[in-house]
């Protein structure tokens, strides 16, 4: 959805006008309270101070003069046409009329202009830099010569920088850190100044500033609260609103209903007897009563830590996500089993082969056999597995071997140790024969079966059981839940 952001623009053009202003008076009031801080803008010497600390001073009060008798200038006329022939930059040598004294000095400017001297001669002015020795004064009178070419009359020496320290603001001078004769260089601090107003001043125009910023971000996230935009990838469900309806700004409206297909959940319920043998993460297996014959994998991505507690029985949701759920849509009933274990490429057998005690039947020179390699194997976990037991009731040429099991799904288990792929194991059944009286007789009847490896075996029990036909994945234990 857009929504009509033409009142939305204004506040912000509203809180743009607003934060300038404020800028400006805050540059005012910072610009205040820095000029507290009094500094000299050159190098030189303090030649007068003007202040003690304790004085009041106005704005545009004298503080202190310094000057930079160390660069030094000179003003003298040369003829007009001599001028014509210098430029900014050429060398000059100063000569000072009362010690006969000469230093290299360099031409700054020359005048683009000329005049008549009351000699009647046409001059033109040329001012020349020069560094001082250590003992010029201002007003020492010298003479110059450019390349080839002579003053007409001697100048006045003035220091190139002179300047009168002022303060911008008023206050009480609080600290005083240089006096007459002392040498200062750009930017030391001559004096501070204490002004409380201005110090109060600051802060508030720092305060007001950042709140007209506040608002100007303010105004820009109205603005593009104008734009609904969707916060998942999915599909449309239902909308709400159309184009030319108002809306209010309650966070409760809702406008649309976007549902994110990527992937689908459902909650299910565990007792509070199994909760503890769950974990996010653990694989479940989930088939909807809607789809027959379709088995879908899912994980559980939540476990709550809230129980519901019904006719005294406590149940905690779990939250399983499936990521390809073809066929499935909202609404279906799904009936989930959570694998809490499970083994892969493992020998099993069908549960019937093993007997109580974890022993299973064999002929006896397979048993014989197995026994003497079990009797010379080395580190074996189960030195049990593999031997003869005395376990009575079994048939003639036939033996009890024990075994190590391991997982079962109630119609196979595991064999850890004990049996290898192709080891053949019988199971002794029972059957009833219809005779010609009313009498029945019981007889048995052996099959003999081979255990593949890495899965579960296909096909009938009488006979030997062929190797071939698997699944793969081997789980055991489960819980089942409904809902989706």
């Amino acid at each position: 959805y857009i929504i009509d952001s033409s009142d939305a623009e204004t506040k912000i053009r509203k809180a743009e006008i607003a934060l300038e202003k404020q800028k400006l008076s805050y540059d005012q009031t910072l610009e205040s309270k820095n000029n507290l801080t009094v500094k000299s803008q050159i190098d030189g010497v303090i030649s007068k101070m003007y202040i003690e600390e304790g004085d009041n001073i106005n704005s545009g009060g004298k503080i202190a003069d310094v000057i930079d008798s160390k660069n030094l200038l000179v003003t003298m006329s040369f003829n007009s046409k001599s001028a014509q022939n210098i430029k900014a930059g050429d060398s000059a040598t100063i000569y000072i009329e009362a010690t006969g004294e000469s230093f290299d000095g360099k031409v700054e400017k020359v005048a683009s202009g000329s005049y008549i001297k009351p000699t009647g001669a046409l001059v033109s002015d040329i001012e020349i830099s020069f560094t001082n020795p250590g003992a010029l004064l201002e007003g020492e009178l010298a003479t110059a010569i450019i390349g080839n070419y002579s003053c007409n009359e001697a100048g006045q020496i003035r220091y190139k920088s002179n300047i009168t320290i002022t303060a911008k603001t008023s206050g009480t001078i609080e600290n005083l850190y240089f006096n007459s004769g002392d040498k200062i260089f750009a930017g030391d601090i001559i004096a501070t100044i204490q002004n409380d107003s201005a110090e109060i001043n600051a802060q508030s125009g720092l305060l007001s500033l950042e709140d007209s910023e506040l608002a100007l971000q303010e105004a820009k996230d109205a603005l593009e609260n104008c734009y609904i935009t969707s916060p998942v990838t999915g599909i449309v469900t239902y909308k709400y609103y159309k184009a030319g309806d108002t809306v209010t700004s309650d966070s409760r409206t809702s406008l649309a209903v976007v549902a994110d297909m990527s992937k689908v959940s459902f909650s299910m319920s565990i007792d509070e007897l199994d909760i503890k043998k769950i974990s996010v993460g653990q694989k479940v297996q989930v088939t909807a009563d809607a789809l027959e014959n379709i088995r879908f994998n899912g994980v559980i991505t939540e476990i709550g830590i809230t129980g519901t507690t019904q006719s005294s029985v406590t149940t905690y949701p779990v939250t399983v996500v499936i990521d390809e759920y073809e066929g499935l849509l909202p609404g279906m009933n799904v009936t989930a089993e959570i694998v809490l274990e499970e083994a892969e490429n493992v020998v099993v057998v069908p549960v019937s082969a093993v007997s109580r005690g974890n022993v299973v039947l064999v002929k006896e020179d397979f048993a014989n056999s197995l026994a003497t390699q079990t009797s010379t194997t080395e580190n074996k976990k189960d030195n049990q597995a593999g031997k003869i037991t005395n376990k009575s009731g079994a048939p003639e040429g036939y033996k009890y071997i024990r075994v190590t099991t391991g997982l079962s799904d109630g119609e196979y288990i595991e064999i850890k140790e004990g049996l290898s792929e192709n080891d053949e194991v019988y199971v002794v059944t029972t059957v009833r024969e219809n005779v010609t009286s009313s009498n029945s007789s019981a007889s048995g009847m052996m099959g003999g079966m081979t255990m593949p490896s890495g899965g579960m075996p296909s096909g009938g029990f009488s006979g030997q059981m062929p190797s071939s036909g698997s699944r793969p994945n081997f789980s055991g234990g489960g819980m089942s839940g409904r809902g989706f």
